[in-house]
């Protein structure tokens, strides 16, 4: 199951394994979310990390994530997990179980920054997302090729030119279970 997706299933389940799938800060908030659902009132999660792997920034978006989300966030001990893992990664193999109430669990946001030029949408825009697990939109990215070269000769947009690319930006953020965006509306009607 893609656990970026809306949860697929109509019962939770007792246990829910999730082994070695925290590695990009963008996908923490779709992990948790969907071990969020699927773990019953009464069910454990696991969640297995090999973190000799060097992804420091999403174990920690991971943990912070996931302690604000279950009651219990434990990491099992080594001589535990020894037992667990019979290969060469004991010593790098992080086991956690997590539990909780499902209902804590809120959904993620949308934030759209918005400014002018330059005044740093990007900057604060990325690390807010990677504060809360979620990802990020360059509003740039979103330009239509027409918008792309009328911009490269020096042409501003007008209202017409920026329609399809603010509805293109919508599209991704309403795509997304939760994301930061950032891009130069600078109209309210935009």
């Amino acid at each position: 199951y893609d656990w970026r997706a809306p949860y697929p299933f109509a019962e939770p389940f007792d246990v829910v394994l999730a082994a070695d799938c925290v590695y990009d800060v963008e996908l923490v908030g779709p992990l948790v979310r969907a071990i969020a659902a699927g773990v019953g009132d009464g069910g454990r999660g696991l969640v297995a990390i090999d973190a000799s792997i060097g992804r420091s920034r999403a174990y920690a978006a991971f943990e912070r994530l996931a302690r604000a989300t279950f009651a219990t966030f434990v990491e099992i001990d080594e001589e535990e997990r020894a037992a667990w893992s019979q290969g060469d990664d004991k010593s790098s193999l992080r086991l956690y179980e997590v539990a909780g109430p499902r209902g804590r669990l809120a959904p993620a946001p949308r934030v759209v920054l918005m400014g002018p030029c330059g005044c740093g949408k990007t900057r604060v825009g990325r690390a807010l997302a990677a504060a809360l697990g979620l990802p990020f939109l360059e509003g740039d990215e979103f330009h239509p090729p027409e918008n792309v070269a009328k911009m490269a000769s020096g042409e501003p947009l007008d209202d017409t030119d920026r329609r399809p690319w603010l509805a293109a930006l919508a599209g991704a953020l309403k795509n997304e279970a939760g994301a930061v965006a950032a891009c130069s509306a600078l109209k309210r009607s935009y």
